[in-house]
């Protein structure tokens, strides 16, 4: 298959993969992938404005009949014109073309076309169809600096479908307010009450996917008051450390500081109801132990001892510097919870013994164990008046056990979101390179799985030696490489790359050796050992991955957080700062279980990643995107524009430890 074949066949992904990110607006009329077509040759006159839905329906329709004309009328057309009269009717032709699904033939008029020569207005309808069309989907800079923000000249139909298109890039970028924005332009430009209402649900749950993280008030008071009023609504009902009584006094003082506000009118209420009746749902403590407001004490259960010490350890210190921050010192004050440590470390401490010792000593929640084993034990005995957030997961979680929750560093979860993410970019067909022991056999199986569940490709997998230098044979062999003058296989989109900072820093030069080196790389959080090293990693550069906001995000609060985890215990917190974030997120997790107050389908913005309390008492964690440039993490958002791959190194290159063998 040529390189022509591949790219004209990836094109169809677009908006599966964007519906991935964000969800699409699922109203008649306004969503950006339905709008009807501009007149024949390319003039911009906008529709009448109707005053009711029902004039907006009879429009539509006769709008529809006049514009019956199908792909082929416009291109047989075309050939009987000359000049911008063909030109105008070969777009209305790429434009019909896209909405009869014939995707292939709506990029050849296109690519006929040479968009860039048009004419500005023909210009952004074809840049706009383009973006629609998928071919920006892993190019979010490159479609907002070509489609810019629409004038008041242009038609509301084609200025919906770019504040909509321009909303996806920000999205893919990790810029919520900018994308909050644009929805909310948009919304501006339509007219029908029902379509409204619907396009409002799309905001929040754009919202709710995607939480924003800016704790700058003066970035979001830059914007005008209904988005600001979105965000700042946002922000309080996905505040992870308010209790039920600081909840409520915060949304009734955002309804003061925002009367009329959009959300109030047809979401706040709608959200409330909804948050009660999955609660009832969720997996809850037992209310009859647990005060709803306020509790005594936290146990945690941690083997402190034996082969896991040093992991317990990173999160028993990244759980008590949360618990310092929150109470304001290092001595427990009568509005705070005592904390008591139990070890399940010691081989003579079995977890039910433990379990039961803490249970005795007044514990009102019990927070661990960390060994899967353990935490299977656990649950299969689950019979204690307290509820449990183990700090890690069953094996099969899809069990209804209450009060008993389940939080973690899961690497399987990161993998199916490398294929979440790549999806969301547009790109398809994948190949795999992973570890040859369990942890890798996992994450692969893991990533397929969530590849080809929303309509991905695994094409081919490699294993590689984990203690090994030289990756040859599992590369040349994926790759399909023939010799230096002979190409690689044409078929993939990307590579997913399972690996360790040291494999990765081996495997991504010796890829570029074998002429892959244009070929984007995909990653999980292992790569990066979460501490800079710009010498070792340049050899990172290009790569995305996902972490976590502990490693990557320069919020003002979580540096706060991260200066004091520093300065308590300086010897150890540079070594295992991903475990740190587990055990400062598990005591916001603990409080607000303690209190009956964490909401299922809520997404929370923490350290360890966006949380969010699913089935079988899971709780999930939403990574965020960078990738690496100069040998150090960027976020997605601070892409360089030329958006190309960075490379440290030509292909031909080879690390030093193999030149030297």
């Amino acid at each position: 298959m040529s390189q022509t074949d591949v790219s004209v066949l990836s094109l169809r992904r677009p908006l599966l993969f964007l519906t991935v990110l964000i969800g699409l607006s699922a109203c008649a009329g306004t969503s950006p992938w339905t709008s009807p077509l501009p007149p024949i040759l390319g003039g911009d006159t906008p529709p009448a404005r109707s005053e009711s839905p029902a004039q907006d329906a009879t429009e539509a329709k006769a709008r529809a009949r006049k514009e019956e004309h199908g792909s082929d009328f416009y291109l047989n057309a075309a050939e009987q014109a000359e000049g911008n009269d063909r030109k105008a009717l070969l777009l209305r032709a790429a434009e019909a073309s896209y909405h009869e699904g014939k995707d292939r033939q709506a990029l050849q008029i296109l690519d006929d076309l040479q968009v860039e020569r048009l004419p500005e207005s023909q210009r952004r309808r074809a840049t706009l169809l383009l973006a629609e069309l998928g071919q920006f989907a892993d190019r979010p800079l490159t479609l907002l600096s070509r489609l810019p923000a629409p004038e008041r000249q242009v038609p509301e139909d084609i200025a919906q479908r770019i504040w909509a298109a321009r909303a996806n890039a920000h999205l893919a970028l990790g810029q919520t307010l900018d994308a909050i924005h644009a929805l909310v332009r948009q919304e501006q430009l339509i007219h029908s009450a029902q379509a409204r209402r619907t396009h409002r649900e799309h905001i929040w749950r754009t919202l709710r996917s995607a939480p924003p993280m800016a704790d700058n008030p003066q970035e979001i008071a830059s914007y005008d008051r209904e988005t600001r009023g979105w965000v700042e609504l946002a922000n309080v009902m996905l505040d992870l450390w308010l209790g039920p009584d600081e909840l409520r006094n915060a949304i009734s003082q955002w309804e003061r500081n925002y009367p009329g506000h959009p959300a109030n009118q047809t979401i706040l209420s709608k959200e409330l109801k909804e948050g009660e009746r999955m609660q009832a749902n969720a997996p809850s403590p037992l209310r009859a132990y647990v005060p709803d407001t306020s509790f005594d004490s936290i146990a945690l259960l941690l083997p402190l001892s034996g082969p896991y010490a040093s992991a317990a350890t990173a999160v028993r210190d990244g759980f008590m510097t949360a618990y310092y921050r929150r109470t304001g010192g290092l001595n427990k004050t009568e509005d705070h919870p005592q904390v008591l440590v139990f070890d399940t470390g010691a081989a003579d401490n079995s977890i039910e013994r433990v379990t039961e010792q803490a249970i005795l000593a007044g514990a009102d929640i019990l927070v661990g164990p960390l060994e899967k084993d353990n935490v299977a034990r656990l649950a299969q005995s689950m019979e204690t008046p307290v509820p449990i957030l183990a700090l890690n997961y069953l094996e099969n979680s899809s069990a209804h056990i209450p009060g008993f929750y389940q939080f973690g560093l899961s690497p399987e979860d990161e993998a199916a979101q490398v294929a979440e993410r790549a999806l969301a970019d547009g790109r398809l067909n994948a190949l795999a390179i992973v570890p040859k022991n369990d942890w890798g056999q996992r994450t692969l199986q893991a990533f397929q799985q969530s590849l080809q569940s929303k309509g991905g490709q695994l094409l081919d997998y490699a294993f590689f030696d984990p203690e090994g230098v030289d990756f040859r044979e599992p590369i040349t062999r994926l790759l399909r490489y023939g010799g230096k003058d002979q190409p690689i296989r044409s078929d993939m989109d990307y590579i997913f790359l399972a690996a360790q900072p040291q494999q990765a820093r081996l495997i991504r030069p010796q890829l570029r050796f074998y002429r892959a080196s244009r070929v984007p790389v995909y990653a999980t959080s292992h790569i990066y050992s979460g501490s800079r090293n710009e010498r070792l990693d340049q050899d990172l550069n290009g790569i995305r991955f996902g972490d976590m906001p502990w490693i990557l995000d320069q919020n003002a609060d979580l540096q706060q957080a991260r200066d004091m985890a520093a300065k308590l215990w300086p010897s150890s917190y540079a070594q295992l700062p991903r475990l740190y974030a587990l055990g400062f997120d598990a005591y916001a997790l603990a409080t607000q279980i303690a209190k009956n107050n964490l909401r299922a389908g809520f997404g929370y913005p923490a350290a360890s990643g966006v949380l969010t309390l699913q089935g079988g008492g899971r709780i999930s964690r939403g990574l965020v995107w960078a990738h690496f440039s100069d040998g150090r993490p960027r976020l997605l958002a601070d892409k360089p524009p030329s958006e190309e791959p960075e490379e440290s190194e030509e292909e031909g290159y080879l690390p030093e430890e193999l030149l030297n063998r």
